[in-house]
């Protein structure tokens, strides 16, 4: 557990210095650059994470899998790790990479970067999560960095990522329709009906009324539609209370759908895919492709002459409080919260 202490607090002091020291371009570029490297090491060289760890390290070694027309990406990198001298660290620390990369360039447009990456690495869905959902938190990194351009100025883009993230992992193309909906100006009353809808029908499908047990798809037929267990309740309560504080600051007064309102409308759809969750826990993975716009979202209200606010503040508490949780609930779990992080030299076979 201290080790994690140490790197929470070094990244922390790291995003502090960016965010509020009167720093020139270069050294906040080389500060951002210490952040992202620091990130990807202690993704990458991970030491037994997640539930998924070993089923991956017997997928590389035996360069097989059931898909790999499917997803030609994950297979090209399982064989490319095996046909060398590399171990399978080099394959997690690809991912991290992969992952990392496109999330931080579009944290690093953030309000307030400090806010940003402390809820990143707070909140165990996101960074601890990345460790874990290894290909799909990829996907949805590239996902989320084809966001900054819109779909209608550079389609060109879009499906270049849309084709890269799935070659990670097919469930990029059954939320490529909802990917649509981040370029509508959602007005505040359409965003209260949208959830006000998904939270009726959710309990609607709890209730037995309607019959969901075709819409996951085959592949993914392994998730049990009846399990409530995981419902995300916990998350859902800060994202409402992002969302909610959010919208009561003023909205962007453009009429163009600007970066800012394509990510809060990711938060949004976010939002109703968890109320879906106790019904159809599928959706969770569905949710990633949008949860990773919420901690650029967070700070949004903060304006650059107000990074001190009390809504910062109040925020960073709370972020603080719920890393600590997760630190104490997660303890004595390595495929939680690992021991150990292995060395560079790690990814050379001995």
């Amino acid at each position: 557990m201290l080790i994690w202490i140490c790197f929470y607090c070094y990244i922390l002091s790291l995003a502090w210095l960016y965010s509020y020291a009167g720093f020139n371009g270069h050294i906040k570029g080389i500060l951002f650059l210490i952040i992202l490297v620091s990130l990807i090491y202690f993704s990458g060289f991970r030491d037994g994470l997640g539930q998924d760890y070993d089923a991956y390290v017997e997928v590389i070694q035996s360069g097989v899998r059931n898909y790999q027309g499917i997803e030609p990406g994950y297979t090209y990198l399982s064989k490319l790790v095996m046909d060398n001298n590399f171990t399978p660290v080099l394959f997690f620390l690809i991912f991290s990479i992969l992952t990392l990369v496109p999330l931080l360039l579009v944290y690093r447009q953030s309000n307030n970067l400090y806010l940003t990456i402390i809820m990143f690495i707070s909140v165990p869905i996101m960074f601890f999560n990345s460790f874990n959902i290894v290909r799909q938190y990829a996907a949805a990194a590239i996902m989320l960095y084809a966001v900054i351009t819109p779909f209608l100025q550079n389609k060109i883009k879009w499906l270049t990522c849309t084709m890269v993230a799935a070659s990670f992992h097919i469930s990029v193309l059954f939320v490529m329709p909802i990917f649509f909906l981040i370029h509508l100006k959602l007005t505040k009353k359409a965003v209260v009906i949208l959830l006000l809808g998904f939270y009726i029908v959710s309990h609607i499908i709890q209730n037995g009324l309607i019959d969901v047990n075709g819409l996951v798809p085959e592949i993914y037929s392994h998730y049990d539609l009846t399990q409530e267990e995981s419902s995300g309740s916990g998350f859902l309560s800060l994202l409402m209370i992002i969302f909610m504080i959010y919208v009561n600051q003023s909205r962007i007064n453009s009429d163009e759908i600007d970066l800012q309102n394509r990510l809060f409308n990711m938060s949004v759809i976010c939002c109703c895919i968890y109320l879906m969750i106790p019904a159809i826990f599928f959706f969770y993975r569905l949710s990633i492709y949008f949860v990773v716009a919420l901690p650029i979202v967070a700070a949004m209200p903060l304006k650059k002459s107000s990074d001190r606010s009390i809504y910062a503040f109040v925020m960073s508490c709370s972020l603080v409080m719920l890393f600590l949780y997760f630190l104490i609930s997660a303890s004595g779990n390595e495929k939680i919260l690992p021991t150990d992080v292995k060395a560079i030299g790690a990814v050379f076979r001995g």
